[in-house]
């Protein structure tokens, strides 16, 4: 995936990877990506960064999870990266999380 002076999204969510290990490359210059994989996956990533960053929230799926393994390569040069767990949520649930976290915090 190349992204340069934009964004990208890359849904995952529903893939199903065709091999054990499956190798995705994320290149971001003077832009950004996306990528939401499935809960569950075996996820590896690999990043670098110059001039911007990489956020990663994937927690780890149990040790020894079956399944194939996705490996994440990212690079990012003045742009970035975000790496998420599940789907992308449209805003009317953004919003709705939004929200509940908002009654959470009020007395």
């Amino acid at each position: 995936v190349l992204s340069v002076m934009g964004g990208c999204e890359v849904d995952l969510s529903d893939a199903e990877l065709a091999d054990d290990h499956v190798v995705l490359r994320v290149v971001s210059i003077m832009g950004g990506a996306q990528v939401h994989v499935p809960p569950g996956m075996n996820v590896h990533v690999s990043e670098f960064a110059f001039m911007g960053g990489n956020t990663i929230d994937v927690h780890r799926a149990a040790p020894g999870a079956p399944g194939p393994t996705l490996h994440l390569k990212l690079f990012a040069l003045m742009g970035g990266n975000d790496v998420k767990r599940g789907p992308k949520l449209t805003r009317a649930e953004r919003k709705a999380l939004k929200e509940r976290g908002r009654e959470r915090l009020e007395p």
